[in-house]
């Protein structure tokens, strides 16, 4: 690749030589100025009066490619893709990019000795000490980016050694941080970028860094533990925890979030606090909520079995974010703590994402339940639920209790798996309760306008459900459905039940106008619908064609 590019960017002594000869051409096309002979110069047809008509030599078209002018890229504009080269996470050549750039010609040679940046990455594309000494010396005092992932261990300590002297220059630092404690204990006053995994719970002072990193915005530690007094967690712009039991209280971490105002990023996962909590701490922050006005994403998911203090509930009520931010939540089935009750009912007062949902997707697999909310149709996600190790029954987190959330939907889709006899057998739970629980959510929406689902298996049974009568008649607003594609058989009796109900005047409510089926319906089928409301016939897809096309 890099090769490729010096014929696209200009460089070695041949594009040198036909640059020459370009110069002396100066744009004019003119033979006399090319310091060559005219005969050799222009070609010209023969004449009667010609006694040879000889076809010139081969050498005038290889005298006219040197006269082609060939331009050079500027050295500014080189340098910025080289660093973009060097700088690519998914290269991974046996020789370091820098050093295969220098390779290529003299004025690539001369132009990477002269971009300090492009020496300033030391990771595992470093394959001997030299490599780590010329990069030092070579970057001069450009800020550095240092990561040990993927090193061998005697390099990843050579490395250490190295860099030591070199503290206040690293401006990103990935590690793992067994062999690099000793770094922590100097000032890094350019840092911006802090990650960190370990495996063996350490645990550092606050005084990491001796507490000077005045650019730090970025901080992401699996396993490690800094204690959250620490001033590194102030103004930060993304902070990421997982795995760490921290031996202070949750108000600790509330602490934090105010100390970011500026917060855009916030995933905590597998987290533990000590419960012994200051209740007056907690109330101090749930009377006054937490301002993230800058907030983009939050994710807060739970997986191991022995962390017993969620930290989601409190969270949730502690802060307020903005109303296009993305809340991701996943825990595992026996947790409780949070469903959508909960979080509808903090909606008002600072989950205001919450309050623009309109569309709901409610995705059911054999082992997990997921949710994703929008606002508006292929609009931004807001929020997406997930119960994952659903083992021994089958749990649903959506209650139909959830009035300030119910209330407002207009769109709903329901994706369950084709349920066939093996998988009866193997399982526990039992389907039709599912369905008939997705009834009941059904009758708590009764400003829903748009449905749509898979027609088998045990979701014809919502068919049942839909079909009014002058008692029943759930979904109210409902003007379109939409029936996926399904292998299984399809009552069509079902689904003209349904059209003719909810076009019958004499219920006072004709709302139905359209819906959509799979292509599998017989012609006779359509027909039958058509007497009542219009008709779209899907084409043939899986399941993500046919969810674009209903939403």
């Amino acid at each position: 690749m890099l090769k490729s590019l010096a014929v696209h960017a200009g460089g070695g002594e041949l594009e040198g030589h036909r640059a020459d000869a370009a110069q002396t051409n100066n744009g004019h096309n003119r033979p006399e100025a090319c310091g060559s002979p005219p005969e050799r110069g222009i070609i010209r047809a023969p004449t009667p009066g010609d006694v040879s008509t000889k076809e010139e030599p081969p050498s005038t078209e290889s005298h006219h490619n040197e006269m082609t002018p060939v331009y050079r890229l500027p050295a500014e504009i080189l340098c910025l893709i080289f660093e973009d080269a060097v700088m690519n996470i998914y290269n991974h050549p046996h020789t370091p990019p820098p050093f295969t750039i220098a390779s290529v010609s003299r004025r690539w040679r001369e132009t990477a000795l002269s971009a300090p940046a492009l020496w300033t990455l030391l990771d595992r594309k470093l394959k001997s000490p030299a490599h780590i000494d010329l990069s030092l010396v070579r970057s001069g005092m450009a800020p550095l980016h240092v990561a040990s992932y993927g090193m061998g261990d005697h390099l990843m300590d050579y490395m250490l050694h190295a860099i030591l002297p070199h503290t206040s220059r690293i401006q990103s630092l990935k590690l793992s941080p067994a062999r690099f404690a000793i770094l922590f204990h100097s000032p890094a006053p350019l840092l911006k970028q802090l990650r960190c995994i370990a495996f063996d719970d350490p645990v550092w002072d606050k005084s990491i860094f001796a507490e000077c990193t005045p650019r730090l915005e970025d901080i992401d530690f699996l396993g490690v533990y800094v204690p959250l007094t620490s001033p590194i967690y102030a103004d930060l712009v993304n902070l990421a925890l997982d795995r760490i039991r921290f031996e202070s209280p949750i108000s600790d971490l509330l602490w934090v979030l105010e100390a970011c105002p500026t917060l855009e990023r916030l995933a905590l996962r597998d987290l533990d606090f000590l419960d012994e909590d200051d209740s007056k701490q907690i109330s101090c922050f749930l009377a006054k909520p937490i301002a993230l006005p800058m907030l983009t994403f939050i994710s807060m998911s739970r997986d191991l079995d022995d962390l017993l203090f969620p930290c989601a509930p409190t969270i949730l009520a502690s802060i307020v974010i903005p109303s296009t931010a993305s809340l991701y939540l996943a825990q595992n089935y026996y947790d409780t703590s949070v469903d959508l009750d909960f979080i509808a009912s903090h909606a008002q007062h600072n989950l205001k994402n919450i309050g623009e949902i309109r569309v709901l997707n409610v995705d059911v697999s054999y082992g997990a339940l997921e949710l994703r909310a929008h606002a508006k149709k292929q609009g931004p996600l807001l929020l997406s639920f997930k119960r994952e190790h659903l083992q021994t029954e089958y749990q649903m987190f959506l209650q139909p209790a959830a009035q300030r959330f119910s209330l407002q939907l207009e769109m709903l889709e329901i994706c369950f798996p084709m349920l066939d006899k093996d998988f009866h057998m193997r399982a526990t739970f039992d389907a039709t309760d599912s369905v008939n629980y997705h009834i009941s959510l059904l009758s708590s929406l009764p400003n829903l306008k748009k449905l749509a689902f898979r027609v088998h298996h045990p979701c014809y049974l919502l068919l049942d459900a839909l079909i009014a009568t002058p008692s029943s008649y759930i979904c109210p607003q409902l003007a379109k459905l939409h029936l996926y594609d399904s292998v299984h058989f399809v009552s069509w009796k079902r689904v003209l039940a349904v059209v003719k109900s909810r076009t019958n005047p004499e219920l006072g409510r004709v709302n139905l106008r359209k819906i959509t089926i799979p292509s599998s319906a017989r012609p006779k089928d359509i027909e039958g619908l058509r007497a009542y409301v219009q008709v779209k016939v899907s084409p043939g897809g899986g399941d993500d064609d046919a969810a674009a096309d209903a939403f």
